[in-house]
C-alpha cells in the first residue's frame, strides 16, 4: 500500500477579494453551468394563493399534458442513478457512477473511489478480487508556504480542515460539508465526480495557500502535465484526477498547481521517494472573503 501526499497550491495575487452581494457567482464543472443567484423577495400570501390557483388551472389544461412522459420518466430514472444517497450498510453517503464503473464513498475528511462492479478478465484465471482497486483521499491540513531567507518553510493549520463537528448534506447528485473555514462540494455526473474547495476564511500568514491531501492506494500514481492518473500494475488506467482551476471571489483566475510525492512508511521512519510538480490539474478552488 502506497501513500501519496498531494498538495494543492494556490498563488494569491494580492488578497482575498470581497464578493458583492448583488453578484452572481457561476462556474463550469465540465457538464454544465451552475449559478448561485440572489434569493428573490418572498411572495406575499395573496400572491401565493393566486399563483397556486393559476397553476392548478394550467395543470388541468389539455395542451399542458406532457406527451413525452415516457422519455422523461426514463431520463429521471437514469439521473437518479447518479444521486448521492445514504447507505445503511456503509454508514456513509455514497454514489455509483455507472459510466466510469466507479463507486464514491464520502467521508467527513475526504472520499473513497473504488470499483463499482468487479468484472473478471476474459480467459483469465485471476480472481475477481484481483480486479478490485480503491483510492482513499483524505484532506489533512492547510497552510502557507513561507520564504525565510533561502529556506522554504510551511505554516500549517491542522484545524482548518477539521470536520469533526460537521455533517455531510446531500441532495440529488450534489453534496457538501463545511466548517467556518472551508466548504467542500461534490457533484456526481456521468463524466465523473467533481470535488470543489471553497475557501470561506483567509488562513493566517502570507505566501501560497496549500491544501494537503493524502491518497492511499495500491495503484501507481503518475503525474502528467494536466492531471494525476492512477494505473494498475499492467498500466491500465483506473482513475484520473484532472481539471484543477482556481478563482477568487470575483471570478479572477489564479495560478494553481499540484505537488505530489510518494511516501513509504515503515514503523517509525518515513522515506520520501519521489516529488513532482504539475501545473493546472484536479478540482476547483474558490477563494471567498473572510
Amino acid at each position: 500500500m502506497k501513500t501519496f501526499l498531494i498538495s494543492l497550491l494556490v498563488v494569491l495575487l494580492f488578497s482575498f477579494s470581497n464578493l458583492k452581494q448583488s453578484s452572481v457567482q457561476s462556474y463550469n464543472n465540465g457538464s454544465g453551468k451552475f449559478s448561485l443567484p440572489e434569493c428573490p423577495v418572498p411572495p406575499t400570501i395573496a400572491e401565493t394563493i393566486n399563483n397556486d390557483h393559476m397553476n392548478e388551472k394550467q395543470e388541468k389544461s389539455p395542451e399542458n399534458i406532457d406527451q413525452d412522459w415516457y422519455g422523461k420518466a426514463i431520463k429521471n430514472i437514469q439521473d437518479e442513478e447518479y444521486a448521492i444517497t445514504y447507505s445503511k450498510d456503509l454508514g456513509e453517503y455514497q454514489s455509483p457512477n455507472r459510466k466510469n464503473n466507479i463507486r464514491f464513498i464520502y467521508h467527513k475528511n475526504g472520499f473513497t473511489a473504488k470499483t463499482r462492479d468487479v468484472i473478471p478478465e476474459s480467459q483469465s484465471k485471476r480472481s475477481e478480487s484481483e480486479n478490485e482497486w480503491r483510492i482513499d483521499f483524505k484532506a489533512m491540513d492547510a497552510g502557507r508556504d513561507l520564504q525565510c531567507g533561502n529556506e522554504n518553510m510551511q505554516f500549517t493549520n491542522y484545524d482548518f480542515l477539521n470536520m469533526d463537528r460537521s455533517e455531510i448534506i446531500a441532495s440529488g447528485n450534489k453534496a457538501y460539508i463545511e466548517n467556518e473555514n472551508i466548504r467542500i462540494d461534490y457533484t456526481n455526473v456521468k463524466e465523473g465526480m467533481r470535488q470543489d474547495f471553497i475557501i470561506k476564511k483567509r488562513p493566517d500568514g502570507e505566501g501560497k495557500l496549500r491544501l494537503n491531501i493524502t491518497a492511499v492506494t495500491k495503484l501507481k500514481m503518475i503525474a502528467g502535465s494536466d492531471a494525476l492518473m492512477f494505473k494498475d500494475e499492467n498500466g491500465i488506467d483506473k482513475m484520473k484526477y484532472s481539471a484543477l482551476k482556481c478563482w477568487d471571489a470575483n471570478g479572477r483566475e489564479l495560478r494553481a498547481y499540484f505537488e505530489g510525492q510518494l511516501q513509504v512508511t515503515s514503523y517509525k521512519f518515513q522515506v520520501k521517494r519521489r516529488k513532482s510538480k504539475i501545473f493546472n490539474p484536479g478540482s476547483k478552488i474558490f477563494c471567498d472573503s473572510s
